[in-house]
């Protein structure tokens, strides 16, 4: 199977074009990310610090790697008084919760949870997707989890009366297919709003099962609302005062010192039957790229190690090594999660295998022209 002579993408990445020399559509367009620097997140940091409010900040976590690192950061590096925030949607392992436990103790945060109703959503939604399966639904239920981050993150500041929202997020995951897989641009800068609310209309139209849960209608509309307008419109109209930052987009993603630091420092550990440290904080995500290996032959982590490498921060090679090894799901993992989530893996893998002949179909009809 053919892949980008410069990053590890598939030809079977959606929206993908290789040139003469091979070079994907991404690797030719890309230009290197321009951090905002220490300095502006120093000027931020000492306004909110000027404030002083009983907290300083709060930092969303998850027990994963990149949030321990932004925990870890705005208490040792900024010197803040943090207060850390969990979006329980009933999926976090225990090996991600042991991670939050050791780190929160180790640096004396205090620690707030939210929660959700992403379960029955998550078992109302596949089996919804299972009678008729389309590719921009894929992602669907994994929208109403980050709605709740972010409107969980907002709601635990302004009960505190704190202004400043600090995640682990930015700097080199970009995830281009989920954008092509709703159809409203490969890039975030092209995507078409309008495109993505006619998308998700038609398919709820087309497949009436998605009705059969109204609680899962309301947080769908709710995760739209804040995630997918084309302005932050619910930000501005409720959380005015806040300030929100993604740590990475000030900071260069260093992946070896991140994890010395959490590591030595604060007892973080990935789990001992997965082999990628990236990503296993949330059980739905290994079904999740589960499926993206059904359907393309790739995950999520084809993604991030591409940006990586356009990043200078990964060489071809070992990418292609890594990628071997971190692509593994065991299936019992998969199986886990559809036990006890009430779901049918047969039924979703029939699903998928039925989509994926779709796709190869697609394709096939597209290289006649």
């Amino acid at each position: 199977m053919k892949r980008c002579s410069s990053c590890i993408l598939l030809e079977t990445y959606p929206g993908i074009r290789f040139n003469e020399q091979g070079l994907c559509t991404y690797c030719a367009s890309h230009q290197r990310k321009e951090y905002y620097g220490e300095e502006a997140l120093k000027r931020i940091i000492e306004r909110q610090r000027a404030k002083h409010q009983p907290f300083d900040a709060v930092v969303g976590i998850s027990g994963g790697r990149d949030s321990a690192y932004a925990l870890y950061y705005m208490v040792r590096v900024a010197k803040l008084k943090v207060l850390g925030f969990l979006f329980d949607n009933g999926l976090v392992p225990e090996s991600a919760r042991a991670n939050l436990k050791n780190m929160t103790e180790s640096l004396g945060v205090e620690l707030v949870v939210g929660r959700n109703c992403l379960r029955e959503c998550l078992k109302n939604n596949l089996e919804a997707w299972i009678r008729k399966p389309c590719l921009n639904f894929i992602l669907l239920t994994c929208t109403i989890c980050n709605a709740g981050i972010e409107i969980g993150l907002r709601q635990a500041a302004k009960q505190r009366g704190v202004s400043l929202i600090v995640t682990g997020s930015g700097g080199v995951e970009e995830a281009h297919f989920k954008g092509a897989l709703v159809h409203f641009g490969a890039r975030r800068q092209e995507r078409n709003h309008l495109a993505l609310t006619g998308a998700i209309v038609w398919e709820l139209l087309r497949n009436p099962a998605y009705f059969k849960h109204p609680r899962c209608l309301y947080e769908e509309g709710r995760a739209f609302l804040y995630q997918y307008l084309p302005w932050p419109v619910m930000q501005r109209l409720f959380y005015r005062d806040q300030t929100r930052i993604d740590l990475f987009n000030y900071i260069p993603f260093d992946e070896p010192e991140i994890h010395r630091v959490i590591e030595t420092e604060l007892g973080w550990r990935k789990p001992a039957n997965v082999e990628s440290p990236w990503r296993f904080d949330c059980k739905l995500s290994f079904l999740k790229n589960w499926i993206f290996l059904q359907l393309f032959d790739f995950s999520e982590k084809d993604d991030l190690f591409s940006s990586m490498i356009r990043e200078g921060l990964l060489t071809r090679e070992e990418a292609l090594r890594r990628i071997d090894r971190e692509n593994l799901i065991p299936e019992e993992l998969v199986r886990d999660l559809c036990r006890e989530a009430g779901l049918d893996l047969e039924k979703i893998r029939k699903a998928t295998h039925q989509l994926r002949t779709e796709l190869e179909h697609h394709r096939r009809e597209e290289s006649l022209y």
